[in-house]
């Protein structure tokens, strides 16, 4: 009698891990079909950027950021462009770390290469101090990456 009885738990307790294993299994199955779509979406963009007078048309990749508030150059880029750097009037930005002073902004006229919509697109200005290892030149936040509608264009 006592052998069965150990039996009967023994069973029970398989089931459960069973059940327990099936559901994992299931949940990341789901997080999988969940995270998939997102997964592919590009990351960056090629911009063509109109040049200022006496200058030669840029391309310049955009990393494309849905997390980020705030459009972003870097100084050294934007310098490069000839651009003029107007006065930043906004609140600090806070990355991960310590808060951000930018140190102006620009403005410039472009447009997704191979497509035709020209956009005007302002940027705040980092630093050089602020730069180091960003891996980016040009940042473009969500409500610019809303505005072009890049992933609705560019969906898969």
């Amino acid at each position: 009698m006592l052998l069965l009885v150990v039996f009967v738990i023994q069973g029970i307790g398989l089931q459960a891990i069973r059940t327990i294993e099936m559901r994992t299994k299931l949940l990341a199955e789901s997080l999988d079909s969940i995270l998939k779509p997102t997964s592919s979406l590009p990351t960056t963009c090629l911009m063509v950027i109109h040049p200022l007078e006496g200058k030669e048309i840029t391309q310049a990749p955009a990393k494309l950021d849905t997390g980020a508030s705030q459009n972003l150059i870097t100084r050294q880029f934007a310098s490069s462009l000839g651009l003029e750097v107007g006065r930043y009037r906004d609140p600090p930005l806070r990355p991960i770390g310590p808060l951000v002073h930018p140190g102006g902004v620009v403005s410039f006229d472009w447009h997704v290469s191979g497509m035709q919509t020209t956009y005007t697109t302002t940027l705040a200005v980092l630093e050089d101090h602020d730069c180091q290892d960003l891996g980016f030149d040009i940042l473009l936040c969500e409500d610019e990456i809303k505005k072009i509608k890049f992933y609705l264009r560019n969906a898969a």
